[in-house]
C-alpha cells in the first residue's frame, strides 16, 4: 500500500511527522507548496487500507514559509500538529493547531469509485452516501500510478448538502492508444477545501477477435444490456428479431473503430417470449437468444 499526495504547487511536499491512532488510522504532517503561497502545514488523515480521509492546510497571515514539524494524537483522539510559521531569514514563530476528535471530518462520503473500459471509452461512476457544502468533483487522470502529472479532465457539480445517496459518472474519451489510465477525484467544498479519493485504473487493451455476449440480465423484465467486441473498424449493425425473423429493434447501425462496446435493448411493449440479437459486421455475423418475461 502506497499513499502519495501532491499540493496545489505541484511543487515541494514533505513528510516531517508520521502516528497510528489505535483504529489504524495514519497521520502524517509537513510542509507542502500552496498555489499562491510558499509553503504551507499539511495535516493528511488516511485510513488502515491508505484512503485519504482528509486534508488541512494551514497557511500563516503573511503567506510565508510554514513547515509542520511534528504531531502527536492522545487518548481522546485529539491531534497536535507544531512547527514553525512566517518563516524569513531571520525570524519565525512557533505555531501549534489542535484538531479535537471528530472536529474534521470528511464532509462527503464517498462509498464507491470505479472505471469501465467501453470501446474507445472509459466510463467513471462513483457514488456518495450524504455530502455536506459539496460544491463538486474535478475528475483527473494520470498515465502512471506515481505521477505528479495529474491532468484535469472535467468538472461535475456535487448536490451541496444532502443526506440523499447520489450517483455520477463521467466518459473519457480523451485517450487514443492503448495501456493503463489511472484516475482519481479531487472533491472541492464550497469553502475552498479539498480532499483527493482513492486512485483506480483502467486498461484498454488491443481487440483481437469478434465476439457477441449473453445479453444481462437473461432472462429479463424490461430492459437488458447485450456487449461486444469487433477488432477493425467498420459498420456494425446489432438488432433484435421475433422468432418468425420479423425485424423488433435497431440497436445499432453506423461505423465503429475497433473496441468493445455495449448496447441496451428497453422494451416498452413487446409481450413476453423469446427474441434473436445478431450482431453483424464485414464478413462476421453471430446471432444469441434472450428471454423476456413480463
Amino acid at each position: 500500500m502506497a499513499a502519495r499526495y501532491n499540493g496545489p504547487g505541484n511543487s515541494w511536499n514533505k513528510v516531517s511527522a508520521l502516528t497510528i491512532d489505535s483504529f489504524g488510522n495514519v497521520y502524517v504532517a509537513g510542509q507542502s507548496n500552496g498555489s499562491e503561497t510558499s509553503t504551507d502545514y499539511a495535516t493528511i488523515c488516511y485510513d488502515k487500507d491508505g484512503v485519504q480521509q482528509w486534508i488541512d492546510r494551514y497557511t500563516g497571515a503573511g503567506k510565508t514559509d510554514e513547515s509542520a514539524v511534528d504531531l502527536s494524537i492522545d487518548e481522546l483522539g485529539d491531534i497536535c500538529v507544531t512547527g514553525a510559521t512566517g518563516m524569513t531569514l531571520n525570524s519565525s514563530q512557533a505555531t501549534t493547531i489542535k484538531y479535537e476528535s471528530g472536529s474534521i471530518a470528511n464532509p462527503v462520503e464517498l462509498s464507491s469509485f470505479s472505471a469501465q473500459v467501453v470501446g474507445w471509452k472509459i466510463v467513471l461512476h462513483w457514488r456518495t452516501e450524504s455530502e455536506t457544502n459539496c460544491q463538486g468533483f474535478e475528475i483527473q487522470h494520470a498515465t502512471a500510478l506515481v505521477s505528479t502529472d495529474w491532468i484535469r479532465l472535467g468538472f461535475v457539480a456535487g448536490h451541496g448538502t444532502t443526506n440523499v445517496v447520489s450517483e455520477y459518472s463521467y466518459i473519457d474519451g480523451s485517450f487514443s492508444n492503448t495501456g493503463t489510465y489511472y484516475y482519481r477525484l479531487k472533491q472541492a467544498d464550497t469553502d475552498g477545501a479539498y480532499r483527493y479519493s482513492m486512485t483506480i485504473s483502467a486498461s484498454v487493451a488491443e481487440v483481437s477477435s469478434y465476439s457477441l455476449s449473453q445479453s444481462y440480465p437473461n432472462p429479463f423484465n424490461n430492459e437488458t444490456v447485450i456487449r461486444y467486441q469487433i477488432p477493425e473498424s467498420g459498420k456494425v449493425s446489432l438488432r433484435v428479431y421475433n422468432t418468425v425473423g420479423q425485424e423488433i429493434a435497431v440497436l445499432l447501425d453506423k461505423e465503429l473503430p475497433a473496441g468493445e462496446y455495449e448496447s441496451k435493448w428497453i422494451v416498452p411493449t413487446n409481450s413476453s417470449g423469446i427474441y434473436l440479437y445478431r450482431l453483424q459486421t464485414g464478413s462476421y455475423s453471430e446471432t444469441k437468444k434472450m428471454v423476456l418475461l413480463r
